[in-house]
């Protein structure tokens, strides 16, 4: 047997002493010794283990060590007692106990000399037992400490300073001296406690300090949490915003049954509220979602969930929470298309909210599309959409060419070839100048082309056709207008003025008709 090895199994410096003389015993043939010498050993490490504990667990204080100090003032053994107490505080198991009760009683056959002294391979045997069962064991604390530790967590102000660092050595360094058994109260009492801080924004540092030892709680049980004795079930239909709140995490999320991860989606997307009705889901709680789903960690009919509760916000908080522009991108016309300033104006919020470099990633056919309808808002007198087309052309220039397209073809030609004017007519032009070379000639062959094969709609204004030929007339004789771009808006005002000229021999035409 590697004496070395079992040595450096033994937890407390101080119990190697006497485990150091109990082999020192052996080596010397000195049997009887080394077997007693071992079991003084362990009794002495279980009492001292219950010293350790008493510091932090009044119950072991009172009902273990006021128990031994009485026994001891008397005179009488506490080797029984001492071995009831480790199995009573899940110190030791009830197989453990048997075995160290044999011990106990072949330690009195053994120091009565008319008896045989125990043989080598038994003192080596009593040795490992006695390293393996008491010496190399932590002393561990249950119920009543917990109890005292969730008090001075959410009671005492100055228990601990308010550093998330300094929370997490100490709640660390607890759990290590925490039996594991009562790792599901804990867990408990932590839920309980943080349901009463959570609704008083005076005790926001109790909320922080019992998270921290929830979350240290949660990662010492990765393999546990989700079994039965820890009753999450329950505690979820009980406190489900503080359940659903810790357990959305990537680092939790993947360890729970499927049971409860429906449940969980059904809390955070349709909350119940205490009247027992179906509430508004909180930002926070579809912002949980979407961080699972941007994470593929929920399965089709959780995406669906997600989804239908999605399609019932505000296009604002899509936005904010950063729901996948794909999911409501068909929002975005659709609500530009109610004539209603109060759908209209949160589109252009929502379109500046994204920012360009988003909005961008959008088809180029759709883009267009959203251009026209801006514009048609815009002319509707939809405040934010005047200010959007507006400024379209002004700072640094970044929006798509497809979008500028969209909105320069809406202030004079629809989608069905029909020639109609509408407002802000020069600031499309002048956001089209902002486009690059390349861009800006598309846009004027697209635009050519739909003149040359467009119809009018309504009557022949010839002011109005002046006015905005005049406009070309300034931004051709710009004297930074130059290459391509000076080439398009030449071929552009030659067609306008074609155009313009048909038409006034259409409307000629047709009174002559008359």
């Amino acid at each position: 047997m590697d004496f070395n090895v079992l040595r450096g199994q033994i937890v407390e410096d101080r119990d190697k002493v006497l485990f150091d003389e109990a082999v020192n015993c052996l080596n010397g043939n000195a049997l009887r010794a080394a077997y007693i010498t071992t079991w003084i050993s362990t009794a002495e490490s279980l009492k001292l283990k219950f010293y350790d504990m008493s510091s932090r667990d009044h119950e072991i204080k009172k009902k273990v060590i006021g128990k031994i100090e009485d026994l001891e003032q008397k005179q009488r053994p506490t080797d029984s007692f001492l071995i009831r107490s480790a199995k009573d505080f899940g110190l030791i198991s009830a197989e453990q106990s048997k075995k160290l009760e044999h011990m106990k009683d072949m330690r009195g056959v053994y120091a009565h000399p008319l008896n045989a002294a125990p043989s080598d391979s038994e003192v080596e045997l009593a040795i490992e037992l006695s390293v393996n069962i008491v010496l190399s064991q932590p002393a561990l604390l249950k119920h009543a400490f917990v109890q005292s530790l969730v008090t001075s967590i959410f009671e005492n102000h100055h228990y601990l300073d308010d550093s998330t660092e300094t929370v997490q050595k100490a709640a660390i360094s607890t759990l290590n001296h925490v039996h594991s058994s009562v790792f599901p109260y804990f867990f408990k009492l932590l839920i309980e406690n943080l349901n009463k801080v959570s609704k008083d924004f005076t005790k926001d540092l109790f909320e922080r300090r019992g998270s921290v030892f929830l979350d240290m709680l949660l990662k010492c049980s990765l393999k546990n949490f989700s079994t039965e004795s820890w009753s999450l079930e329950g505690l979820l239909h009980k406190y489900p915003s503080i359940i659903t709140k810790v357990f959305v995490k990537e680092d939790y999320w993947t360890h729970l049954n499927d049971i409860l991860k429906d449940a969980m989606i059904g809390h955070l997307i349709e909350p119940i509220g205490d009247d027992g009705e179906v509430e508004t889901p909180s930002l926070e709680n579809l912002t949980s979602v979407l961080n699972l789903y941007n994470q593929d960690l929920l399965n089709e009919r959780h995406v669906e969930r997600f989804k239908s509760a999605v399609e019932k916000l505000y296009i604002s908080k899509k936005v904010s929470i950063g729901i996948p522009l794909e999911w409501y991108q068909a929002e975005l016309i659709s609500d530009l298309k109610t004539s209603n300033w109060y759908a209209q104006n949160p589109v252009i919020e929502a379109i500046q909210s994204l920012g360009v470099e988003k909005i961008n990633t959008l088809d180029s056919e759709f883009l267009i599309e959203l251009g026209r309808n801006i514009l048609q808002a815009a002319d509707g007198q939809a405040r934010d959409a005047i200010s959007f087309v507006s400024s379209l052309y002004k700072s640094e220039f970044k929006s798509s060419p497809y979008l500028v397209e969209g909105i320069f073809l809406e202030t004079f030609i629809n989608e069905n070839k029909r020639f109609r004017f509408k407002r802000y007519r020069k600031p499309a032009l002048s956001a089209v100048l902002c486009v690059n070379e390349q861009e800006t000639d598309k846009i004027i062959d697209k635009a050519i082309m739909l003149l040359k094969d467009c119809s009018l709609r309504g009557w022949f204004n010839e002011e109005t056709f002046e006015e905005y030929l005049e406009y070309l007339d300034e931004i051709l004789n710009f004297k930074k207008l130059k290459g391509l771009k000076k080439e398009a808006f030449e071929k552009f005002n030659l067609v306008f003025k074609e155009t313009c000229d048909r038409f006034k021999q259409e409307e000629e035409e047709e009174e002559l008709e008359v």
